[in-house]
């Protein structure tokens, strides 16, 4: 990791009995700030919060952690590894494909048109980034798409003279090597002056995925831009005012690795993951 940088990891999908171990691992490797991206929840923000997860059962080991919270969107964990910040966020399934809402109140319905949802995170003074823009097989939702919202950004945002900040993200479950999407989604981002995320997309149930926290893509931000006491506002104004200060770090899964946590995924899921992945190739 570089000094003098924010850190940020902003599509994780880990369980919450792994939180604990993934949180720690990511301090080690240097991040700053994470994002939980559960599929139609923001259960693992509040399990964090108040440390309890739906059980009843700590999350996190109270005698290592203090969880300080810093607004309803953010929390700040700190242990004698070091401290970390938590911004409260979801991925969103819509009509069109996939979307990630950063510094959002409250979980929003999946489902829904993707203009709707993207009026719905406004409102919550969100952030919306388009994750696996191309790859239709993870329910990217097309270039098309893309450009369609773009044009009237300004119109679904309630607060036309607030940024409206949308991004794009180059995944770390897609392999360069083999498949271009991330390499094409750069330029998409450049063309369009907005900002393109690093994200890992881990997903921390399967073998030892949430171990690669940190190694896989990430975003990395000069620290001047950040101010802690107010990261997702901060965030914003970088994304709107200075897009390419925000670059791309870590490595993308090989082939084989993002294969193999498919296959077991499929194993533990059965036929729920194999309809995803089967509905995700009808749409390509």
């Amino acid at each position: 990791m570089k000094e003098g940088r924010f850190q940020i990891d902003g599509q994780l999908h880990i369980p919450p009995e792994r939180l604990e171990e993934t949180i720690s691992t990511a301090i080690e490797r240097g991040l700053d700030a994470l994002v939980f991206t559960d599929y139609g929840s923001t259960s693992n923000f509040d399990f964090l919060e108040g440390n309890k997860d739906k059980k009843g059962d700590n999350v996190l080991n109270p005698k290592a952690w203090d969880v300080e919270k810093k607004s309803d969107i953010v929390l700040k964990l700190l242990s004698e590894k070091g401290n970390i910040y938590i911004i409260k966020g979801e991925e969103l399934k819509t009509k069109q494909g996939h979307l990630l809402a950063w510094g959002i109140e409250e979980p929003i319905e999946c489902n829904i048109d993707i203009e709707e949802t993207i009026k719905r995170i406004y409102k919550q003074r969100g952030i919306a980034v388009f994750p696996h823009l191309l790859t239709q097989s993870f329910h990217g939702c097309g270039e098309e798409v893309f450009k369609s919202v773009y044009k009237r950004i300004r119109e679904l945002s309630p607060y036309p003279l607030l940024p409206s900040p949308l991004g794009l993200e180059q995944n770390g479950q897609i392999p360069s090597r083999w498949m271009k999407d991330n390499k094409e989604v750069e330029k998409i981002a450049r063309e369009h002056n907005i900002p393109c995320f690093g994200t890992s997309d881990i997903h921390g149930n399967y073998r030892q995925e949430h171990r690669k926290i940190g190694l896989r893509n990430y975003s990395s931000i000069n620290k001047i831009f950040i101010d802690t006491d107010n990261i997702v506002e901060s965030l914003k104004t970088t994304m709107v005012l200075y897009p390419t200060e925000i670059k791309v770090e870590g490595a993308e899964n090989t082939l084989l690795e993002t294969v193999l946590w498919n296959v077991d995924s499929i194993r533990k899921n059965g036929f729920g993951k194999i309809k995803d992945l089967v509905d995700g190739i009808k749409a390509a």
